[in-house]
């Protein structure tokens, strides 16, 4: 006959799995969900004199207008628009232009680019808006080794994540 310990220790066990498994699933779910909103820096960073663009993942509607801001939404800080339907761009800024898939090309990078970027992207079927921001970092060399220990890849943190449930089930196997 089992003692009540030895039952709730089995028990317990068995929940520990249960919650790794409920884990795993709910990031699966939500890695197989649509993305949402986001724009890219491509390439990842920026070189002085050099060309980035800005371009936007995860928008599932159809665009009718793409309107890009540097720091703030306002009006003051407009870098340019693109109407999708007329194919006509207003530009505010010479070295700084949107294209027709709303991306934002910025030529001949300074460091005064560093900034943050905003788009906002009018869907023509529901008229709302969604927008989207990212940091663009310039570096006056061709690799920004000076951080080089401060990013992570992609790889890194699936070693990491990996760890950790790793970590989790052999603690949840040895209680």
């Amino acid at each position: 006959m089992e003692s009540p310990l030895e039952t709730a220790h089995s028990g317990g066990r068995i929940w520990n799995w249960f919650l790794i498994t409920v884990s795993i699933l709910c990031c699966y779910i939500q890695s197989a969900q649509s993305a949402p909103l986001c724009i890219v820096v491509k390439p990842s960073y920026g070189t002085v004199g050099s060309n980035v663009s800005l371009d936007i993942q995860g928008f599932s509607g159809q665009p009718l207008s793409y309107t890009w801001y540097r720091k703030a939404v306002e009006a003051p800080n407009q870098i340019g628009v693109y109407s999708v339907l007329s194919g006509v761009q207003r530009q505010l800024q010479i070295l700084k232009r949107v294209l027709p898939n709303g991306s934002l090309l910025i030529s001949n990078l300074t460091l005064s680019d560093i900034d943050d970027y905003i788009v906002e992207i009018v869907d023509s079927k529901t008229g709302l808006i969604e927008a989207a921001k990212v940091h663009l970092s310039v570096y006056a060399d061709k690799s920004p080794e000076r951080n080089k220990g401060s990013s992570f890849s992609g790889g890194s943190s699936a070693v990491i994540v990996t760890g950790v449930l790793i970590g989790v089930a052999l603690t949840g196997g040895l209680t």
